[in-house]
């Protein structure tokens, strides 16, 4: 689960500094506010508070099957 958190947070970071077209901090700041892309926990966009949209869905294995782990 970590690891696909780390993925997706590279993933965004990559794609802001192309969208940027800068290392300047402020422009890829602002392409961070306006992704909208698919990562490995589903599409990743963020609302005007900086917080993901997205749900992140925990499972616990409880005898041998999946249970909701909120």
């Amino acid at each position: 689960f970590i690891h696909s958190e780390a993925y997706d947070a590279m993933l965004i970071a990559v794609d802001a500094i192309k969208r940027a077209g800068s290392l300047d901090r402020e422009k890829i700041r602002q392409a961070i506010a306006t992704t909208d892309l698919e990562g490995t926990r589903g599409r990743i966009r963020f609302d005007k508070n900086g917080d993901p949209t997205f749900e992140t869905h925990v499972v616990k294995i409880v005898g041998g099957k999946e249970t909701n782990a909120r």
